[in-house]
């Protein structure tokens, strides 16, 4: 594949670390779990946390792993706040931020990434510039979301089935989750090819959860399988289109959507339902359980849980390409 055609993506996750027990993992195992995936695929990441300086510890060591695995950690408010809900004092918003940069300070990493809770970047003008001021004062770089998923949408599913029994379909979960990334990965690079004429760097978001824990191997092999090359945050924000000044942006949207609504572009309805279109398909599908299947694929996850202190072999600037080794 030429390098005007390769794909590439850098790959993050927004919210938590938290310590509640999913039923299926504990705290400690959904984060080796995301770990573990990252290091076999060789694939550098950025982690956006909602850390503050009160943070239990346990919280912390958590944040500190990604670390210590090669990867960056960036803010995402220390509280999680909305900056659109008018409950939300702008204050609080800007102290929420300072707050997790100190407490990822103390972990030894100075931030340069922040990303906006539910990507909502500010409706009213006041409130966007003087966050953003706040954020120029901190010298970070926003960063913002183009290959945008709803995998907490799936991953919510599978919570509430999890409540309501111990042996949720893991199998089915696992199926629609990649007929989701794959037809969302297709979709944003063809709009990369609409709108731009090229293979845009895209910034891949997904959420720190049950979902990712269990099945972001998958994942990685899918994107890898359809010739995507991993690559940091930092390659990705490398490129021009992302120091651009951007279109007016929608609450918790993909920046290529709005460029796609600045030039009157047709959007595909399924990149704006949030996974209704998902969620609908596996409610109607074949959900009940495979005892075998599923206790396998569980017990796999769980078997390949390793230490992480130093399984990221590759130095998070370098560009991995398909079949390169580390």
């Amino acid at each position: 594949m030429s390098s005007s055609l390769a794909r590439q993506v850098a790959i993050t996750f927004d919210d938590g670390p938290v310590l509640d027990h999913s039923g299926l993992l504990d705290p400690v195992s959904r984060n080796q779990a995301i770990l573990c995936a990252l290091a076999a695929a060789e694939a550098p990441a950025c982690y956006f946390v909602n850390l503050s300086s009160t943070s239990p510890a346990g919280v912390q060591a958590l944040a500190q792993a990604w670390l210590r695995a090669g990867h960056s950690l960036g803010n995402h408010t220390a509280s999680h706040c909305n900056l659109d809900n008018p409950d939300t004092p702008l204050d609080a918003f800007v102290h929420s931020i300072a707050d997790c940069d100190l407490a990822l300070r103390h972990l030894g990493q100075p931030p340069h990434y922040f990303r906006y809770p539910y990507l909502r970047h500010g409706e009213d003008p006041v409130r966007r510039q003087r966050v953003e001021a706040a954020l120029a004062g901190m010298a970070y770089q926003i960063a913002p979301v183009t290959l945008d998923t709803s995998d907490w949408r799936l991953d919510q599913h599978l919570q509430n089935r999890l409540r309501s029994t111990p042996a949720p379909p893991l199998e089915a979960y696992r199926q629609h989750y990649l007929a989701h990334i794959q037809q969302r990965s297709h979709a944003y690079a063809g709009l990369s090819g609409q709108l731009l004429g090229r293979a845009l760097p895209q910034i891949l978001l997904l959420h720190h959860n049950l979902l990712n824990a269990l099945f972001l191997a998958d994942v990685l092999a899918l994107l890898r399988a359809q010739g995507w090359q991993f690559i940091s945050l930092e390659q990705a924000l490398a490129d021009p289109f992302y120091t651009a000044k951007a279109p007016p942006l929608l609450a918790g949207q993909s920046l290529l959507l709005a460029y796609c609504r600045a030039a009157h572009q047709p959007i595909d309805a399924r990149l704006t339902d949030n996974g209704d279109w998902d969620i609908a398909a596996l409610n109607a599908a074949t959900t009940t359980a495979l005892p075998a299947l599923d206790q396998a694929l569980l017990t796999s996850r769980q078997q390949n849980l390793g230490s992480v202190d130093v399984l990221f072999p590759v130095a998070p600037g370098r560009v991995l390409g398909q079949g390169e080794a580390g």
